[in-house]
């Protein structure tokens, strides 16, 4: 089992008008959190528990990331 601190930074524009309910402001999103990743016999499994530290009023906050598997 490993342990991790990150933190995320980034921004959205210049978006396609095909996905008309995307906020394109161009403004820096930023996140930080900590996780866990475990090499179980059936693959990796990893859990994230982050906080949005700087986000636009209109974000959709997601606080827990759980993934399974291989990254390519």
């Amino acid at each position: 089992i490993k342990a991790r601190v990150f933190s995320t930074l980034g921004s959205l524009m210049d978006i396609d008008d095909v996905v008309a309910d995307l906020g394109d402001t161009g403004s820096l999103r930023m996140s930080v959190g900590v996780g866990i990743s475990w090499e179980s016999p059936f693959g990796p499994v990893r859990i994230d528990f982050a906080r949005p530290v700087r986000k636009e009023d209109f974000d959709e906050d997601e606080f827990i990331s759980f993934g399974v598997g291989s990254v390519f």
